[in-house]
């Protein structure tokens, strides 16, 4: 599978830069999915609010430790009340008023911005294809970031071969503006911080694992 891929696809593909696709993609997807107060994202809030910041950005795979700093510190303070960040997470990603930053790529990409449009078609043949999963809600459109986010790990895990077209060709096309928007319109520290460091992890991934980021217009 993933047979289209070039060799620039393929380069840099060792045991650690999976691991830490892994790692990124584990650590950053669930802000993307889940309201702050919920349950399935707590201990995650906790395990930031903790954060030993110096040290995490030492390790922080594929971004500059001078880099992370910044963005790391910011989530590691405002994720010690993660409940006050319920109002913040719908007014960006959920509504019911007009969405900050929406996190669907057809949004992006489609002239009209609507949900269901070429970009999700496109990863929906993609995923078919390639025997592929991005688990989503019932009727909700497979390009989600956050969802796409979590998708990686198990790309990283199980399929590696097929990690570069799915960032070259479904992800890393439009992300960046929907993390530019999300860095923009954020008013808290917290989701700040996060924009900055998931869209430097995957400028890192970009850059360690050679992708070949396909061109394409974006509306928003």
């Amino acid at each position: 599978m993933c047979e289209r891929e070039t060799s620039g696809y393929r380069a840099g593909l060792d045991e650690e830069a999976l691991l830490g696709v892994s790692f990124v993609s584990d650590s950053l997807a669930p802000f993307f999915i889940f309201e702050p107060g919920s349950a399935e994202v707590g201990e995650l809030y906790e395990a930031f609010a903790g954060l030993e910041v110096s040290a995490a950005a030492d390790e922080w795979p594929f971004v500059a430790r001078e880099d992370a700093l910044g963005a790391l510190a910011a989530m590691r303070e405002g994720a010690a009340d993660r409940f006050s960040l319920n109002d913040e997470f719908r007014r960006l990603f959920v509504g019911p008023q007009s969405k900050v930053a929406p996190p669907w790529g057809s949004v992006y990409t489609d002239r009209d911005g609507a949900l269901f449009g070429r970009t999700t078609g496109e990863l929906r043949a993609w995923l078919r294809e390639h025997g592929a999963v991005v688990a989503v809600e019932p009727n909700m459109p497979e390009d989600h970031f956050g969802r796409m986010l979590a998708a990686l790990s198990r790309l990283a895990s199980d399929r590696p071969a097929c990690l570069g077209e799915f960032l070259g060709q479904h992800l890393l096309p439009w992300s960046p503006r929907f993390l530019g928007r999300l860095e923009e319109g954020a008013t808290s520290g917290f989701f700040k911080g996060l924009a900055g460091i998931t869209r430097l992890s995957l400028e890192g991934i970009g850059r360690e694992l050679r992708i070949e980021v396909r061109s394409v217009r974006t509306y928003r």
